[in-house]
Parts: C-alpha cells; sequence; structure tokens
C-alpha cells in the first residue's frame, strides 16, 4: 500500500539525490504561497492555530536573530539566513528555486506531510454532495487514501514515514554543517511519541468529523505503542543514511553514538516483545562501525526499511500492551547496574574527572583530531565485540555486559569514566583527562592569561596546583604513557593482553601530536625507560586456553523486572504509615520545558551548571545509593519509581518536564528550579538589551508569566527554602534531611553564576531566617548535631538510641525546637563518653 511513499523517502529521497541543499520536498510542488497563505489553513483550522505557537512555525521569525545561527551562517561563508542558505532545508519552507532561494515559512504543514501539488485537491475529495466527509462511501474512503499515498501524502497515521521525516532533520542531514559550521550533532535523544503528543500535536480529525473540530485529541493507546516502537526503528534507519552520508571527524562519530544509543533503546522493545523483525535489525547493526563502507550501510538501511514496513503492517492487529511500561516511564530502559563491583574501583584523584565533552568549546581542532584518533576510539571494539576483546575477556572471566561498566578493569585504560558514574556504562574512549589529568579542579582557572605565553601563563601555574599533568616534561608524559601501555597485571596478561613491552614513546608521540608547540621527544625515550626499570619487569606468563564456550542463548537479553537485586537486610525496612506525597511545593502554573532550551543563550551559565552539584542531583538515584534506597522504602516509593515525574523525589531532586509527568525525569535540578518555569517567558524575556539589566521590557514582561525576580533577596530565599526546607514530616521521619541545617548564605555564595555583586552574607542568613521561619539558632544547633552524629559513628558498636525522643518537626517554635536538638546532642554526647571508658 505504501510503497510508492517508501520509495520517495528510503531511497533516499528521490528529489533530495540532486536537489536537496535547500529543500527536501520539491519546492515545484509546494503549494503554500507564504506565511499564512496556505490552501491547508481553509479546511484545517484548528491545526493551523496550533501551528502557529510552535517552534516550527517561529523559526521563521526568530532563527536568524539567534547568535548560535548567526555564528553558524558565518562560518558556513552565509550572509543571510533565510536566501540561498543549508539553513532552509530543516528550519524553512521554500516554492521557488529561482536565485535568490528564499524562505516562504518556518517549518510548515509541507514539511511533514509532503509537498502538496499532487495530492491537495485529491485527499479533500469525498465522492459526496457538498463534499461532507461523513457520507463517503467505505471504497471511495480506501481509493482516496491509496490515491493520496501515491502522490507523495503523509498522512498522520503513516507514523514511520513521519518519524523518518522527523528524525531526517533532527539528526542533521549535513556533516559539513557540523564539521565545518560548528552546528550541533542533532537530537540523538528524540523520542518521536514524545514529540507527536506534544506542542505539536494537532489530532483534531475524529472532532471534525463527530462534533465541533475543537478537541485536540491524544492518540489511542495501540497508536501510541506502533509510534513509539516505529520512531525507534526509524532512528535506526536514519543512524546508517546519515553515517553513510559521512564518516569522517566529528559528525561520523556522532552518527555512530546516535546509531548505537538506537540500538540500545530498540533492545529495550526486543526485550519485552520479543519479535523475528527487531532481532533481525539488531544482529543486522551490530557489527557497525565508522569504517563500514557506504554500500554496505546504505544496504542495511534500506533492510531495516524493508522490514519496518512489514512490521508496521502488521502492527495493526498486534498486541504490544506489554510496551506500556516503557511508554510511560515507569518500567526502566535497562537493567540495573549490579551493587557489586566487577572490578577495583576506577583509580580515584582528587579531582573529578568530567569527560572531553567540557573541552570541546575551547579545544575544537584538538577535538577533531580526538575523534579520528586511535585514543578516541578506543571503546570501539567493545561496543563491536571484536574478536579479541571476546578471546581477551573470556580467559579474565569478564562477561560481555559487564565491558563497558565504569568499574570494569577494561575501561580504566580504555574509556573515559566519568567520576560519580563508575557504575554505568562508559561512551567514550581515552579522552582528554586520561593525559591531561582530571579536570574538575583546573577546568575555570586553566583558561586565565594570554595562550601564546605558554608555561609562563597564570592560568597554566595555578592549573598545575589543582589536577593538571605538566605534560610538557618528558617525565610527566612517560609517566602518563607507562599508566596504561606498560603491563604488569599477571592474569591480564595471561588472558592474552599485550604486555607494552614493544612500545615506542617517541612514534607514539609523534602519531598523537595535537598541541601548536614543538616539543623535543630525544629525552622521552630515555625517560620511559627510567620509569619502566622503576616499575619491575613485565611478568613472563603463559595465555590461558580458552573457556569452553557456553550454550548460545536463544533469549536476547534477560527481563530487568526479573533480575532486580533483592534488598540487603540493612535496606529492608519497614514502610511508616501515612500519604504518600506526591509534591512538597505547589505544581508549577506555567509549563516547564527543560534545561537545553536555555543553554544556547547562556553557555557560561550551562558549564557551569554542568559542574555543580545541583546538575548532578540525579546521580544518587540512578546510581542506587543506600541512603536513598532507605528512606525511600521508608517512605513507601518502589525502586522504579524513584525518577518518575508524579513523584515526591523528583519533586525537588529532578527537571520534570511539563507533559512527561509519568516518565522518568533524566536531567538534574535545572534553570526552572530557581528561575521559574520557562514555557511562557522563555521568547519574551529576550527582549531588549541585557546590559540594561532589570528594566529591561523582556525582563517586565516575564515576571507575570512566571519568571522569579531572583535578584531580590526574598525570592532566592524563597526558591531555596521551597526544596531545602521540607514540610513533610513523614519524609524527615524516613530519614530525609529536614532542611533545618541549610546555610543558604552559603549556599548562594557557591552557586553563583551572575555578574552582579554578592550581597552581604548576613543579609542573607537574616533574609532566609525571615522567609523559612527557621531561625539562625535553630540552624546552628542542627548543624553541630549533625557534626557529631559521624563521630558517634565510628566510636560506638552501635547506633545512638533516639527513637524514643520526640520527632524533629521545622514548624515548630525556635525554643522548643532547639531544646529537641539539645536533648539528642546530650544523649550522644553520653554515648560518647560511656565508650571512651
Amino acid at each position: 500500500m505504501k510503497a510508492l511513499i517508501f520509495l520517495l523517502l528510503l531511497n533516499p529521497l528521490v528529489w533530495a539525490q540532486d536537489n536537496a541543499r535547500f529543500s527536501l520536498e520539491d519546492p515545484a510542488k509546494i503549494v503554500a504561497e507564504e506565511f499564512s497563505k496556505t490552501p491547508c489553513r481553509e479546511c484545517h483550522v484548528s491545526e493551523f492555530e496550533v501551528w502557529e505557537k510552535t517552534g516550527h512555525a517561529r523559526s521563521f521569525w526568530e532563527l536568524h536573530r539567534k547568535a548560535p545561527a548567526m555564528e553558524i551562517a558565518q562560518k558556513m561563508g552565509v550572509s543571510l539566513i533565510k536566501r540561498d542558505s543549508p539553513c532552509l532545508k530543516c528550519h524553512y519552507t521554500i516554492n521557488d528555486l529561482e536565485p535568490p532561494v528564499r524562505a516562504i515559512s518556518g517549518v510548515s504543514c509541507e514539511s511533514c506531510h509532503g509537498a502538496a501539488l499532487d495530492w491537495v485537491q485529491v485527499h479533500a475529495d469525498y465522492g459526496t454532495p457538498g463534499a461532507d466527509p461523513k457520507l463517503e462511501m467505505p471504497e471511495h474512503r480506501e481509493q482516496r487514501i491509496q490515491t493520496s499515498l501515491d502522490a507523495g501524502m503523509r498522512r498522520g497515521d503513516d507514523f514511520y514515514a513521519l518519524a523518518l521525516r522527523c528524525l531526517e532533520c533532527h539528526s542533521v542531514p549535513d556533516a559539513e554543517l557540523v564539521n565545518r559550521g560548528g552546528h550541533s550533532t542533532g537530537t540523538r535523544n528524540f523520542d518521536f511519541l514524545e514529540m507527536s503528543q506534544g506542542a505539536i500535536r494537532h489530532n483534531f480529525l475524529q472532532s471534525f468529523l463527530e462534533g465541533d473540530g475543537r478537541t485536540n485529541a491524544e492518540a489511542e493507546p495501540d497508536e501510541q505503542r506502533r509510534m513509539f516502537v516505529l520512531g525507534r526503528v526509524a532512528a535506526l534507519e536514519i543512524a546508517l543514511r546519515n553515517l553513510a552520508q559521512s564518516n569522517q571527524e566529528v559528525y561520523g562519530q556522532a552518527q555512530l553514538r546516535f546509531l548505537r544509543e538506537s540500538r540500545r533503546k530498540l533492545q529495550s522493545v526486543q526485550d519485552r516483545l520479543q519479535l523475528g523483525h527487531f532481532q533481525k535489525m539488531l544482529t543486522s547493526t551490530a557489527d557497525v562501525t565508522v569504517r563500514t563502507d557506504k554500500v554496505t550501510l546504505l544496504e542495511k538501511a534500506k533492510n531495516i526499511g524493508d522490514w519496518a514496513m512489514a512490521l508496521e503492517k502488521e502492527s495493526l492487529s498486534a498486541d504490544w500492551s506489554a510496551l506500556d511500561g516503557l511508554i510511560q516511564g515507569t518500567d526502566s530502559e535497562a537493567e540495573s547496574a549490579p551493587e557489586t563491583p566487577i572490578g577495583p574501583d576506577p583509580a580515584h584523584s582528587t579531582f573529578a574527572t568530567l569527560g572531553p565533552g567540557q573541552c570541546v568549546s575551547c579545544h575544537g581542532d584538538q577535538n577533531r583530531w580526538w575523534i579520528s584518533d586511535p585514543h578516541g576510539q578506543s571503546v570501539d571494539p567493545f561496543f563491536e565485540a571484536s574478536e579479541r576483546v571476546q578471546e581477551i575477556t573470556a580467559r579474565y572471566g569478564l562477561a560481555s555486559q559487564d565491558w563497558l561498566r565504569g568499574d570494569s578493569p577494561c575501561m580504566a585504560c580504555h574509556g573515559s569514566v566519568i567520576t560519580g558514574r563508575e557504575k554505568r556504562e562508559v561512551q567514550d574512549g581515552v579522552g582528554c583527562e586520561s593525559c591531561h589529568g582530571p579536570g574538575s579542579g583546573y577546568l575555570d582557572p586553566h583558561q586565565e592569561g594570554e595562550k601564546g605565553t605558554g608555561d609562563r601563563r597564570s592560568g597554566y601555574i595555578a592549573a598545575l596546583t589543582l589536577g593538571l599533568h605538566p605534560l610538557r616534561q618528558a617525565e610527566t608524559r612517560a609517566a602518563t604513557c607507562a599508566s596504561c601501555h606498560y603491563i604488569q597485571d599477571e592474569k591480564l596478561l595471561a588472558s592474552g593482553h599485550r604486555s607494552g613491552e614493544k612500545f615506542a614513546i617517541q612514534t607514539a608521540l609523534d602519531k598523537i601530536k595535537h598541541w601548536p608547540e614543538p616539543l623535543d621527544f630525544t629525552a622521552d625515550a630515555a625517560a620511559y625507560t627510567a620509569i619502566s626499570q622503576a616499575k619491575g619487569p613485565i611478568p613472563q606468563v603463559e595465555v590461558a586456553d580458552l573457556p569452553a564456550p557456553e550454550a548460545a542463548s536463544l533469549s536476547p537479553g534477560p527481563d530487568p523486572a526479573a533480575n532486580a537485586p533483592e534488598p540487603s537486610p540493612e535496606t529492608a525496612v519497614e514502610k511508616l504509615p501515612g500519604e504518600v506525597l506526591s509534591h512538597v511545593r505547589p505544581n508549577p502554573k506555567h509549563p516547564v520545558i527543560g534545561p537545553d532550551r536555555c543553554v544556547s543563550c547562556h553557555e557560561p551559565q550551562a558549564q557551569w551548571w554542568g559542574r555543580d552539584v545541583h546538575y548532578r542531583s540525579l546521580d544518587p538515584f540512578f546510581d542506587q545509593n543506600e541512603k536513598n534506597q532507605k528512606i525511600a522504602a521508608k517512605y513507601g516509593i518502589e525502586q522504579r519509581d524513584w525518577l518518575r515525574g508524579t513523584h515526591v523525589c523528583m519533586d525537588c531532586h529532578g527537571t520534570v518536564i511539563s507533559g512527561r509527568e509519568s516518565r522518568n525525569a533524566s536531567q538534574g535540578v535545572g534553570c526552572e528550579a530557581c528561575h521559574g518555569p520557562g514555557g511562557d517567558y522563555l521568547e519574551p524575556h529576550q527582549e531588549g538589551k541585557k546590559a540594561d539589566g532589570v528594566p529591561r521590557p523582556g525582563f517586565t514582561q516575564s515576571l507575570p508569566l512566571g519568571l522569579n525576580p531572583l535578584q531580590e533577596v526574598d525570592a532566592r530565599a524563597e526558591a531555596c527554602m521551597s526544596c531545602h526546607k521540607i514540610p513533610d514530616a513523614r519524609l524527615v521521619e524516613a530519614g530525609h534531611p529536614d532542611g533545618l541545617r541549610f546555610d543558604f548564605a552559603a549556599g548562594v555564595k557557591q552557586i553563583r553564576h551572575w555578574d552582579n555583586p554578592l550581597e552581604d552574607l548576613a543579609v542573607l542568613s537574616a533574609t532566609y531566617a525571615r522567609v523559612s521561619g527557621i531561625s539562625p539558632e535553630q540552624a546552628q544547633a542542627s548543624r553541630a548535631a549533625a557534626a557529631v552524629v559521624p563521630e558517634v559513628q565510628t566510636t560506638t558498636d552501635t547506633p545512638v538510641e533516639l527513637n524514643d525522643l520526640p520527632p524533629l518537626d521545622p514548624n515548630t517554635d525556635s525554643a522548643t525546637l532547639l531544646k529537641q536538638i539539645q536533648q539528642r546532642l546530650e544523649r550522644i554526647r553520653s554515648a560518647v563518653q560511656k565508650r571512651s571508658q
């Protein structure tokens, strides 16, 4: 039924093969004449009203004014973004290729549903008097739909075709735009179902047929399941096509990671549905690398498309309800990391490893070198399950699902293990910090001073005391290389791993040179020899025989729910009686849109946020922190619900985007937690000159639209108090901190990411005491109690019994609360004294 549209979309686009510089559709067949002048508007009134408010429509008025877009255009040699520009392909609609090619609209009806010249009349011909769709005969409807499809229309229920068109742009179909222009590499986590049911949803058809045409209905459950699955399959095909377009530089590596992410998501679907089509897709793409040739990639993409079309047809009668947990966010995408470490903890530094993504903005040339270097690709053999990796890990006794975990012995030298994520899958190869040192301490300081002054620069000198390795010294270079290339682990050597005995440091350094200044490597060989001798000889061991292979399992993977770890005796606690709240602070009155919408204009703040504890506030939940387990169990929240947006934990520990409340949060405490939900003020707050500050029109207009006036200390205190003072006594009783000891003044000083001077700390403290009702005496006493507790835990065999004392209530008066805290301090001091006797 959909053969023609499949060919037009997937072969790849027939139009796109020769003429797609400016458009994914044939401009000669676009019927729209300008922004609001389109035949679609005549019948689809409600749909048009929705579209006018979307980012798709607004791109016509806004994109060319944004600084990041202008910077990309300059790099690409484009003077006008809306004329003769590669931006036209995905951000605008054009209807004429006569120069100068210009935009007539933003992303419009025909961008998604197809250029309409050949089908616009057909799809609206119901074969009835007065063109009444209610009187159309079934045979005529079937013929009308088929004719429209054959003419190039993508209907609202052609989920696979629509998902492909969405992903064609959201994955960025232009390698040069990324590699040369510095454009982002696309939306790796694009979710077709989520996006189609969000701001762009325009499903008025049933309301049009049965009512007044004003009800924008959600997709039915069966439709949502099909959209969910087919969107994931489409991502797999698009990733293959993009990789076939270019495997070079940043773009190629980004598309490879997009492919890996798409396979992981499809595997989670296969785990629940166990369908042959999915297994063929996963098997077909398991061996793809950046070195896979274009013909093979396109053949694989075509196969994915063929299987997808068969799958889409079968889905009309299939029961995919097993996916409901995934769709609603109540079921985890993948198995939780086991509690037991699989290897020694990665070497801990005084400073934290941030990951190579933190270095790209300033060191673009070095990043491009790194992506194409073996160090940047050092995780690839593990993702690709190379024969050598399989043999070595089999002898070593390391299961395949553990190869890429941050605490595996492999990733100590083959990957970048970000601090705090040691139990998760490593995504990047040997990165910047593997050699230059963990960057949390020196990332900001090392930028100070004139770059041309070299090792005399103030930032470089300061960074050497904050974790930066002095790689200008031959001894440091040699020691850094030897830490991974000189192998003395007898078990690893017996498993068949290279010893590094033939490693030639001078040759290696010549290959990895990615710095402008010339360096003399003549001393490195002697330094490496000295370090090797100091380490001692490499053990001479025989390589062990390969263990007998286990019988292959027909199942593609275990059921995550069936493998959930049993609670330990320490964490198996009894649930408290009472109500489990979903919020401890008021529901937002305006839509929350997520921190990604702020990054393009507020890049310095985004970089600060990426290193702050607010950004990492979800990590204890991902890592199944024992304290979190106990609190949640006692309060009455199951582990699978910790990250759900409808549960109390994410009210303060995560960013819950409006419309996605039933799903798992994926980001920590973001911009809107303090600045206010930004859905209504995002655009207005940009009006006026930033230098004008709070009198700026955009700022004033945004206040009634949800923006918090955080220049006022009271507003800041209230924002902090909404999470740091816990009003739910039951949550406190479950073991959650009550917030009494929160130091507002110190907190504001720590999170400062603005230019205006900081207020006097005493003023901050006094304001918080007034706003929160927590006196400085209460806070001081509570902090004093907290300071004693760790001491008593190490000086007594059993914890101090405090359960017989009245529970602390933050809402009680200051004198009573202080008295209760003093009772606890006396009990603790007494226990310490008895222990010391």
